[in-house]
């Protein structure tokens, strides 16, 4: 990844345009966008993600903890975390018992993605990148 590329995901990172930020110096300018670079080595393309979602610290120092804080993982798809996020919630195996229970076909159920993926939403910041998918906690 180019600097060019770091720096302007590292100004977005209070939300405002560049120079727009009250009070700000060119130190602290220079300081947010070390802070930034620093981070995008260390974590990569998951932190890349992370600094564009809204609402994130202004304080630069503040971003590391927020980002270890929320970050929940990377994923192929959005079907990928529903699935992780069931198994993890105990749903798909008590399905799995009630089918094997009751004696009902597997493929008598299946499970509503698009619903699923509106439960993870409300709890959830779901980021895509290319051909991947973040997952962070609001």
């Amino acid at each position: 990844m180019n600097t060019t590329n770091h720096n302007l995901t590292c100004t977005q990172t209070l939300n405002k345009p560049p120079g727009h930020h009250p009070g700000e110096t060119d130190t602290s300018r220079r300081h947010r966008r070390e802070i930034c670079q620093r981070l995008i080595a260390k974590y990569g393309e998951p932190f890349e993600a992370f600094l564009t979602l809204d609402n994130l610290p202004t304080d630069p120092d503040e971003l590391e903890p927020c980002f270890i804080d929320s970050y929940q993982g990377t994923y192929e798809s959005e079907q990928a975390i529903a699935d992780q996020i069931l198994t993890a919630l105990g749903w798909k195996q008590a399905i799995t018992h009630v089918l094997s229970e009751q004696a009902i076909p597997e493929q008598a159920l299946n499970w509503n993605y698009p619903i699923i993926l509106r439960y993870i939403r409300d709890g959830y910041d779901v980021i895509h990148r290319g051909n991947t998918t973040y997952l962070f906690a609001k």
